[in-house]
């Protein structure tokens, strides 16, 4: 359902928010970017029931001057109908966030990522896309995890070993989600991902 478009000035918190169309803004685990005197909204575009927990449309992208009144900007990533891409139809993209790189003149998209097919956050992906503009299309280039072989700041040096085989199996029987819970294991989890990489999004 839509309403006709009302220009705002002010917000109103636990309402529903419309943009210009009239249509509910649909952009979950949100980034935003401002750039060039205007600010932009990017996330998931969700649709309804539980198949809205993967991916079938890709990341919205939204632009306003001044952050009551956004201008739908359509899919800024949309993805792929390729099912051998790991951002097929069907993977987990959350919270993209977008920065500039000055440098290249890029704007440079940040995902974390679950390609198809991966269960219970297994795929920990990082993905990047780029475009020449804010608003998209991002072309997809990668996904890979970061920091393979390099310890956090600050991690003691009793912590910088391996996992033992109780630790191991420690982590191994628990049921991780994705998420932080209160069961998980203090100074584990990124010792076992220390090999690989891990992504933080």
């Amino acid at each position: 359902m839509s309403i006709p478009p009302n220009q705002l000035d002010h917000f109103s918190p636990g309402e529903p928010w419309y943009d210009d169309r009239g249509n509910l803004i649909n952009a979950h685990g949100a980034g935003f970017l401002h750039h060039d005197g205007m600010y932009y909204w990017y996330g998931e575009h969700k649709i309804e029931g539980t198949g809205g927990n993967r991916a079938h449309v890709g990341v919205h992208a939204y632009s306003s001057g001044d952050l009551y009144n956004w201008h739908d900007e359509g899919i800024a990533l949309a993805v792929s109908e390729n099912p051998s891409s790991e951002i097929a139809r069907g993977c987990v993209l959350e919270r993209p966030k977008v920065v500039f790189n000055a440098k290249t003149g890029q704007f440079v998209m940040w995902f974390h990522l679950e390609p198809a097919g991966t269960e219970n956050y297994s795929g920990a992906r990082s993905g990047v896309a780029v475009s020449s503009t804010p608003v998209g299309p991002f072309a997809f280039l990668d996904s890979f995890r970061p920091n393979a072989g390099v310890w956090p700041q600050n991690t003691p040096a009793e912590y910088k070993r391996p996992l033992d085989a109780v630790e191991q199996a420690r982590v191994a029987s628990l049921e991780l989600p994705g998420g932080p819970v209160p069961y998980f294991p203090k100074n584990l989890l990124f010792r076992r991902d220390f090999e690989n990489g891990c992504t933080r999004s």
